[in-house]
């Protein structure tokens, strides 16, 4: 899944599998990966958002919690997502989040 780019930073968050990248979409020919994370070994990503400010990727998956991450790759936080098994709810939830 690929989400929104970050406009003063040229950067781009997306997911696969159980791992998050940011890729700067600025960079001349080779390895646009900045950073790469896994909020939860095994258990793969639904959703990845920025949030309103552009400072803070959150995550969202198979593991019903929602991780937050400053683009230098600082973890900030968890929030369980408790009593919803539908992936449509916790990416609500994202949005409301921030």
């Amino acid at each position: 899944m690929i989400n929104l780019v970050d406009p003063s930073m040229s950067l781009l968050a997306a997911s696969g599998g159980d791992t998050v990248k940011l890729f700067d979409v600025s960079v001349e020919p080779g390895d646009p990966c900045t950073l790469n994370y896994t909020p939860t070994p095994g258990c793969v990503v639904n959703s990845v958002k920025w949030n309103h400010t552009n400072l803070v990727v959150a995550s969202a998956g198979e593991d019903k919690k929602i991780s937050l991450w400053r683009k230098n790759g600082q973890n900030t936080g968890t929030i369980p997502v408790s009593g919803t098994d539908n992936g449509d709810s916790i990416e609500v939830i994202l949005i409301e989040v921030y």
